[in-house]
């Protein structure tokens, strides 16, 4: 019987950052290049995507 490994991250939870759009827009180019048509749309959602919310 194989063991599980369970591995843990840290989590921080911290105020918007005027950065992450343009983060978001980095990460989202080089899916485009690497997926091209096969992706039709890539929206950035959750916390970071919201002025005013902390990010988890």
């Amino acid at each position: 019987m194989e063991k599980e490994v369970i591995r843990l991250r840290k989590v921080e939870v911290t105020t918007h950052n005027k950065a992450w759009p343009s983060m978001f827009e980095e990460e989202a180019n080089k899916l485009r290049d690497i997926f091209g048509s096969e992706i039709i749309e890539i929206h950035h959602i959750g916390s970071t995507s919201v002025n005013g919310l902390k990010a988890l």
